[in-house]
This record gives C-alpha cells, sequence and structure tokens, in this order.
C-alpha cells in the first residue's frame, strides 16, 4: 500500500489523495456547524446559579426549561436530571435525548438564551415530544426575556 512516506513516484502526496482530503475537509467543516461542542453547554455553577436566580421558566407535561437572556450571539443549555427521573439508565436516556434535540434544533431556537432543561417527574423520553417540546418551551422563555419583537430577530 502506498502511503505518503513510501511513495514509489518520489510524490509526498498524490494529486487523488489530496481531492480526497479537501473533500473531507469540506463534509467535516459542514459537520462542525451542528457540532455540540463545549461553549454550547452551561458547565460553572455560576452560570446555572445566575440561571435559576433569574425565575424565568416555561413548563408542559414534558419538559421543565428555566432561562435568561445572555450576550452570546448563539443560545446554550444546561441539562439537569435528578433522582427522581429514575435510575442512572433513564437518567442518561434523558440526557442523550434533549442534548440531541437542542443540536439538531439550534438554528431554529432563539438565540442569546441560556437555558436550563429538566424533564418532568413520571414523565416519558419521547424524543419527539422533546424536540417540540423544546423547541417550544425556549421560544416562550425568549419572549419573556427579550420581548416579543425580539424574538423573530433572533431567530434567523
Amino acid at each position: 500500500m502506498k502511503t505518503p512516506a513510501n511513495n514509489s513516484d518520489g510524490d509526498v502526496w498524490s494529486s487523488s489523495s489530496i481531492g480526497r482530503i479537501q473533500s473531507m475537509k469540506g463534509a467535516l467543516a459542514s459537520m462542525n456547524s451542528e457540532r455540540f461542542t463545549k461553549h454550547l453547554r452551561l458547565r460553572k455553577r455560576d452560570e446555572f446559579t445566575r440561571v435559576y436566580q433569574s425565575r424565568i421558566f416555561a413548563a408542559n407535561e414534558c419538559l421543565v426549561v428555566t432561562g435568561i437572556a445572555n450576550d452570546l450571539p448563539y443560545s446554550r443549555i444546561g441539562i439537569v436530571t435528578s433522582k427522581k427521573v429514575g435510575n442512572a439508565v433513564e437518567r442518561n436516556r434523558w440526557k442523550r435525548v434533549i442534548r440531541e434535540s437542542f443540536r439538531q434544533q439550534r438554528s431554529l431556537i432563539p438565540r442569546g438564551l441560556d437555558l436550563i432543561v429538566r424533564p418532568r417527574k413520571g414523565a416519558t423520553c419521547d424524543s419527539n415530544m422533546i424536540r417540540h417540546a423544546l423547541l417550544d418551551l425556549a421560544k416562550r422563555i425568549a419572549k419573556k426575556t427579550h420581548g416579543a419583537a425580539d424574538l423573530d430577530s433572533n431567530n434567523r
């Protein structure tokens, strides 16, 4: 097998391998826009405390979302699951589904919010219901924090 180090032509990289690498870079760049990176998460105790102290929340039969406006051009999310939700397997499943719903709908969720999401006690973990609930509750939080006029401008 030819590798860059032992290519018999003396070339370090062939034109076909450069083309493949460039196409892979393009694919990775488009994937990176949907990644759930650290800057999209609430991670520090102070960040969680600030959101909880706002006392702005929205809830439905599935989720409870607490939120506050941030001065960033993107929204961030923190996920809290207590033992009331279930055992470790259930709690981790909730976290995975909420995180994935946020990641997939990041472009639809109003910008400039810090959100803390927790499942309701006794709710079932249905990914479609969570996806719709997260978007709806985030928009309700945005109305309460930004006002109805800013909601459309934040949701581009």
